[in-house]
């Protein structure tokens, strides 16, 4: 009877980490995506305390409207003497011009490619006077890929999570 006890308390404790799991780890719900998009950005006030200062402005003064578009995460061997030495891993979003996210989305595996391209050419060659870890300059790189598929409606490349992992 001991043993029957125990086995139905693995399994409920086997679905509830399951359970949990699941909602933790599942699918995303409907409509969400890792695009965010900011239609109207209020001017600051004590609501927001002042986070729309940071938006973009035209010429008028009046906040742009900024659409960023997911890349996902990039994995770049660094590559030293015929050796890895470590893996950069990052997760990279697009702005663009406002009404050019779904043309972005749809070119976004050349520019995943364009960008691993550059990637690949600043850090994975043998060389020794690149530092892998100027994310100024990995940006730059990234700006330039993009730009070279989508021309001037890439306005941003933003870099989130860099992080290294040395082998």
């Amino acid at each position: 009877m001991k043993k029957v006890i125990i086995l139905a308390g693995a399994a409920v404790l086997s679905l509830a980490a399951g359970a949990g799991g699941w909602l933790m780890f599942g699918p995303k719900t409907p409509g969400h995506d890792d695009q965010a998009q900011v239609s109207s950005l209020d001017p600051p006030s004590s609501a927001n305390h002042g986070h729309a200062a940071a938006a973009k402005m035209d010429a008028t003064g009046k906040p742009t409207e900024i659409v960023m578009v997911s890349v996902g995460e990039i994995l770049v061997p660094v590559i030293r003497n015929n050796r890895t030495r470590m893996y950069l891993a990052m997760k990279v979003f697009v702005e663009v011009a406002p009404g050019t996210e779904d043309a972005a989305k749809k070119v976004m595996p050349k520019i995943r490619d364009s960008m691993l391209l550059a990637l690949h050419a600043k850090v994975a060659e043998p060389k020794t006077d690149v530092d892998p870890l100027d994310i100024a300059e990995i940006r730059r790189s990234l700006l330039g890929a993009a730009r070279r598929v989508l021309g001037d409606n890439v306005r941003e490349v933003l870099v989130n999570d860099f992080m290294r992992q040395d082998t």
